[in-house]
């Protein structure tokens, strides 16, 4: 799981941007629903 996560990061990071939220709560948001599709897929 770390690995798929760190592939994401530059991502997750630029799209927390976006996230009307402060910076480290939109983080943790996209960092959790990512974990929820990826063990929805298995």
């Amino acid at each position: 799981m770390e690995d798929i996560l760190s592939l994401f990061s530059v991502d997750i990071e630029y799209l927390s941007k976006f996230i009307m939220m402060p910076r480290e709560e939109a983080i943790q948001t996209l960092k959790t629903e990512l974990i929820n599709i990826v063990y929805q897929e298995l």
